[in-house]
């Protein structure tokens, strides 16, 4: 507070030795009140203001422009740009200190001791620690620029991160890119809708994929969506350009007990077609359930006027009276309607009927659908 006048003399009053000394002394003991409250600014001119008693923790302006927080004697905190303080605006270096015993230390801690009240109304974000965009100007070239850069994780603990999210949820409203090699490791339970991911020699559950080498992923478990653009699986191209770039063998379904299930293909073309059959030898494999059998004629088949597809039953799988390229057949063809199982592997055999009733040219494509069943391995 302000230093109040000791004595007011009247006009010819004598001014005594006591009263003068006891100004003194009364300005002497209360020397900091003769500046508060402030009537007006007040000019460090880059002096100290020294805070402690052993006068080693201060605040000075000694640089034009930047304000130093010195503790124990070192300048630990900076505060604007300039001399001390190049490569940043706001500077945390602590001095050399030890920790508490057994206590988690952090070097910056935002802590939550008092409440924060947020009043009525919407608030669309209360955050612990806010950043704005960075209001760059690039005179030269920025290389790249981050709102929150990390340079690496420390290397003294049992465990060491760079990051660590200890409890909650994790949003990333942007574009997540990792890089460098490392491993994500964890269990994750869903990743919601990935539109684009590139695994580069990484893993899954043990399985290498992206290597040299290609991998046999045994069970990826239940996939709701799978998105693979470009990518291929066996050898087959997924989602380029053309749909039909890439050939799947099969589908499987397994057992925990080793039981296996799966949905195949045979595939053979006759070409060159001639004589009064065309036989695709053992194309239904011993073991098979029959589920489909469709052909597609290749090359335009000339010799007969139509053809008949089958076996011991000529036109068991029915019959095609177009005989130019692309013309087709499938199940609805079929003379049966019920399926079979093969006990042995069993031939397709294509009969010329009308005309001369023998091929002299032509190919045809045929394509066995079948079930394949493994009995359990345990």
């Amino acid at each position: 507070m302000a230093l109040s006048a000791f004595k007011t003399y009247s006009a010819g009053e004598i001014l005594t030795a006591a009263d003068l000394n006891s100004s003194f002394s009364r300005i002497h003991s209360n020397g900091e009140d003769l500046a508060t409250p402030a009537t007006k600014a007040h000019d460090m001119n880059g002096f100290e203001l020294i805070l402690d008693a052993d006068a080693d923790t201060s605040i000075t302006s000694d640089s034009d422009d930047v304000i130093d927080w010195k503790i124990a004697g070192t300048d630990a905190i900076f505060m604007g740009h300039g001399d001390g303080n190049t490569g940043s605006y706001m500077l945390i270096d602590p001095t050399a200190f030890s920790a508490t015993a057994s206590t988690n230390i952090g070097l910056l801690r935002v802590g939550n001791t008092n409440i924060a009240t947020i009043p009525a109304g919407t608030t669309a974000i209360a955050a612990g620690a806010y950043f704005e965009i960075p209001n760059w100007t690039a005179d030269g070239t920025i290389t790249a620029s981050a709102n929150v850069y990390i340079e690496g994780a420390a290397s003294e603990g049992s465990a060491d991160y760079s990051l660590w999210v200890d409890a909650g949820e994790t949003r990333l409203d942007g574009t997540l890119t990792a890089s460098g090699g490392g491993a994500l490791t964890g269990t994750w339970t869903d990743l919601g809708t990935v539109s684009t991911m590139d695994l580069d020699g990484g893993s899954i559950d043990g399985v290498t994929i992206g290597a040299a080498a290609a991998p046999t992923v045994t069970d990826l478990g239940s996939v709701a969506t799978c998105d693979i653009n470009g990518g291929s699986i066996d050898g087959a191209i997924v989602g380029a350009a053309s749909a039909a770039a890439g050939t799947f063998v099969g589908l499987n379904d397994q057992s925990a007990q080793g039981a296996l299930t799966r949905i195949l293909t045979a595939e053979t073309e006759l070409t060159e077609m001639s004589g009064a059959t065309e036989t695709a030898s053992s194309l239904i494999p011993n073991g098979a359930l029959l589920v489909g059998l469709s052909t597609r004629i290749t090359t335009t088949i000339a010799g007969c006027t139509s053809i008949s597809i089958g076996d011991a039953d000529p036109d068991r799988y029915g019959s095609q009276g177009t005989l130019t390229a692309n013309a087709t057949t499938s199940n609805v063809d079929w003379t049966v309607t019920t399926v079979q199982v093969f006990n042995a592997a069993a031939d397709v055999v294509i009969t010329a009927v009308g005309g001369a009733t023998s091929f002299s040219s032509g190919a045809i494509r045929i394509t066995a659908h079948y079930i394949d069943t493994t009995a359990a391995t345990a």
